[in-house]
Formats: C-alpha cells, structure tokens, sequence
C-alpha cells in the first residue's frame, strides 16, 4: 500500500513540475532570446522547489494559489541551464570501476 502511494504522490508531484516548467520555459524564451545558446529550465531544481511546496499548493485557496503560482513560475524562470547542442565528450565512469569497496564501507583500524 505504501509502495503504491509513493508511486502515485512522486507521479503527482512530477506532472505538477512539469505542468508549471512549461509555463516557465516560455517566460525563459523570452527573456533569453538575445543570448548565443538556447537556455532550459532546470527541472531538478524545480522539482525540488515544488516538493517543498506541494502541500502548501494544495491547501491554498483560489486566489492565494494563483498569487502562489505565479512566484514559484518567476522563481524556477530564473533557475535556467544553457542546451549546448553537437556534445561529444563521454563521461568517464572510471572512478566507481576500480572501486574495491563501495563508499559507505569502511575499514576498522
């Protein structure tokens, strides 16, 4: 039961980023069409601003929640990251190959 509640509240809380993302990406397009790249809101920070204010959202009355609404889309128009298109260079994994151990292991002296 459990499992399924997380699934369902973690599906909630990403179409909701997501619904209020797009309405940021337009107010990102506008103000960043001068600009040499083309820019994308960061949706792993605005993922985390909606989670700390997912339960504020839904107890908030009509009004309130529209005024709610409007600063978290300023907040996450602001939180942008540049699209470099023609990216070639692979990331190298290397790091976590050679491990003998994993991170939280450690040794007894």
């Amino acid at each position: 039961m459990s499992v399924k509640q997380d699934f369902y509240a973690k599906v909630l809380s990403t179409n909701l980023t997501a619904m209020v993302a797009n309405s940021s990406q337009r107010q990102v397009e506008k103000t960043t069409a001068h600009r040499q790249h083309d820019y994308q809101v960061n949706f792993a920070q605005a993922l985390t601003k909606m989670k700390n204010t997912l339960i504020e959202l839904l107890l908030l009355s009509v009004q309130q929640l529209q005024r709610r609404l409007e600063v978290l889309i300023d907040y996450i128009a602001c939180t942008i990251e540049p699209i470099r298109k023609g990216r070639s260079y692979n990331r190298s994994c290397s790091k976590s190959k050679n491990r003998i151990f994993y991170c939280s292991y450690k040794r007894a002296k």
